[in-house]
C-alpha cells in the first residue's frame, strides 16, 4: 500500500555532537506524528550529514540565491521540498546549537514564509533555546508555530513517569496543529 502525501515536513536535527540524543527524540516524534497525520510525510534531516561547513565556501551572499557548492545546493533543494519544518533542538548554554544557526545562514529566500515549529529538549524544560531560535526564524520571515514544544529529555527513558510522556506528546501535538494551520495558509 502506498501513501499519497499532501505535504512534507522536515524534522531537522539541531545537534551535531557525537553524544547527542536528537536522533532518538526525532524518531520518537516521527512515530507519533505519522500516526496522527498519515497524509503528511515526515523526513528526518541530520545536519551532521550535510556538507554545510561552518566556513562557507560560497562566493555569493545567500540573498543572491546563487549557490556553487554541492552541499549548499543539496541543502537548498531539501528545504524547498518542504511544506513545513520542525526544528528539534537541545538547549546548549541557554540557547540553541551553532549548527542550526549555520544551516540557517546558508540560505535566504528558502526561509521566507516557510512554516516552522520548534521542539526544544532539556533536563529542566527550559524555553530559552526555543525562544532564541524562534526570534531568528521570525527575522528570516518564517511563519513560526506557537506554542513551542518543550520536552524533558527523560521522556524517552524506560523509567520515565507516564505523566511526563503524556505532557511531551501533548506538547508535540499542540505544536504540530499550529504548524499544520500555518502550512494550510501557505
Amino acid at each position: 500500500m502506498s501513501n499519497t502525501y499532501t505535504a512534507k515536513v522536515l524534522l531537522i536535527l539541531g545537534s551535531t555532537r557525537v553524544s547527542r540524543i536528537s536522533p532518538a527524540i526525532a524518531n520518537w516524534i516521527q512515530i507519533r506524528l505519522e500516526k496522527t497525520y498519515p497524509t503528511i510525510e515526515f523526513s528526518i534531516i541530520d545536519l551532521a550529514e550535510l556538507d554545510i561547513p561552518m566556513h562557507s565556501l560560497e562566493p555569493h551572499e545567500p540573498k543572491s540565491g546563487i549557490y556553487m557548492q554541492p552541499g549548499t545546493i543539496e541543502w537548498s533543494n531539501i528545504v524547498k521540498s518542504a511544506s513545513g519544518i520542525i526544528f528539534i533542538t537541545p538547549v546548549y548554554n541557554h540557547s540553541y546549537p551553532a549548527a542550526i544557526k549555520n544551516a540557517l545562514d546558508y540560505l535566504k529566500a528558502e526561509w521566507i514564509n516557510m512554516p516552522a515549529a520548534v521542539v526544544s529538549y532539556s533536563k529542566r524544560l527550559l524555553a530559552c533555546g526555543a525562544e532564541d531560535l524562534a526570534r531568528v526564524l521570525r527575522y528570516l520571515k518564517m511563519k513560526v508555530a506557537e506554542p513551542y514544544a518543550l520536552i524533558d529529555i527523560h521522556v524517552t527513558d524506560a523509567d520515565c513517569p507516564q505523566a511526563a510522556i503524556d505532557h511531551a506528546e501533548a506538547a508535540i501535538q499542540q505544536s504540530m496543529e499550529s504548524l499544520k494551520k500555518l502550512m494550510d495558509e501557505k
